[in-house]
């Protein structure tokens, strides 16, 4: 019995010992990056679809972003909003970030939103609705 309650002491304080450490990972937080849209258009020839441009300042702890949107836009040859994205990557230079998606759904409703993911856990997130005339 006395063997099995030093185990359990023993047990309790490594799991007390973990508690202490924190998370492993680091948490999520929401940034403000200064999101802004522009050539938000409706693409030319093909209905129900839409692009645009996204630029933001680097936060100073992100080395790389990720971007995601909910009516899966390209990225160049990736692809965002899906089932199975892990996000696609996005272009920064002196601390300038932008990124081009484009054949956007314009049929997806509350699902029309932009959101950057810095390497740094930081996040932001954006509506962006269609144009009415892409419908």
């Amino acid at each position: 019995m006395s063997r099995l309650k030093a185990m359990l002491v023993l047990a309790l304080a490594a799991c007390a010992a973990m508690a202490a450490m924190g998370p492993a990972a680091a948490k999520l937080h929401p940034v403000r990056l200064g999101l802004a849209v522009s050539q938000l258009a409706c693409d030319a020839g093909v209905k129900g679809r839409y692009h645009y441009v996204v630029n933001w300042k680097a936060a100073p702890g992100a080395a790389s972003y990720r971007v995601y949107s909910g009516n899966q836009c390209l990225v160049g040859n990736c692809a965002t909003g899906t089932a199975t994205s892990a996000g696609c990557a996005a272009t920064c230079n002196a601390g300038s970030c932008s990124v081009a998606l484009r054949s956007c759904r314009a049929d997806t409703g509350t699902s029309q939103w932009f959101k950057v993911l810095g390497s740094d856990d930081g996040w932001e997130k954006l509506p962006v609705a269609a144009p009415g005339k892409c419908q």
